[in-house]
């Protein structure tokens, strides 16, 4: 193969990213968490900024993403942590 393959970035990277943010701010919580949706779930940032609140399901602890903010405009259902989920909660106010 001629194409090279792309590193993802590493549980340093992100810690080291995370560690110079201030979480008491909004904007900067809000950056945390989208950081931590595409790390920890796999997501493109046009998926998450396409993502409406009600496709977070606190009962169940999933994401609901329908084919609407989908890239492939297929539907899929991701698990989140309660951390993951307490975040979402807090910038969804």
């Amino acid at each position: 193969m001629d194409t090279e393959i792309k590193l993802g970035a590493t549980v340093e990277d992100v810690s080291l990213l995370l560690s110079v943010l201030d979480f008491t701010k909004f904007l900067e919580l809000r950056n945390v968490t989208v950081v931590l949706l595409m790390y920890r779930c796999g997501l493109r940032i046009g998926t998450i900024v396409r993502m409406k609140g009600q496709q977070v399901d606190f009962v169940y602890q999933r994401l609901q993403l329908d084919e609407e903010v989908m890239k492939n405009h297929k539907g899929s259902i991701l698990p989140v942590d309660e951390q993951m989920l307490y975040l979402l909660q807090g910038i969804g106010k």
